[in-house]
């Protein structure tokens, strides 16, 4: 049952990153993003799955490699997409659409 809680939990995190994945791709807007700060996220998401898989922790494996896909397809995108703003963005660039 823990473990069950736990994986929902990994799940729900994942689906947490959903909506700035999508303005990514759908807007092809990078507005608001810190590449420096999804960097460092990711290095302590790999740091940390590396440690789940020592122990080893079936719920924070799964949890470190959603957390990585999702911060890499975050990275490649706001590079890919880097200096575009959704018409959104460009009008109010406090807003946060998300």
């Amino acid at each position: 049952m823990s473990e069950l809680i736990g994986l929902s939990g990994a799940s729900l995190a994942g689906y947490a990153y959903l909506p700035q994945i999508r303005h990514l791709i759908r807007e092809r807007c990078s507005a608001g993003i810190s590449r420096r700060a999804f960097s460092l996220w990711l290095l302590a998401s790999v740091l940390m799955t590396v440690h789940a898989v020592l122990l080893p922790a079936l719920v924070f494996i799964v949890l470190g490699g959603i957390q990585i896909s999702a911060i890499s397809v975050i990275l490649f995108c706001s590079a890919r997409y880097r200096g575009l703003v959704c018409p959104l963005h460009a009008l109010n660039p406090a807003r946060d659409s998300l």
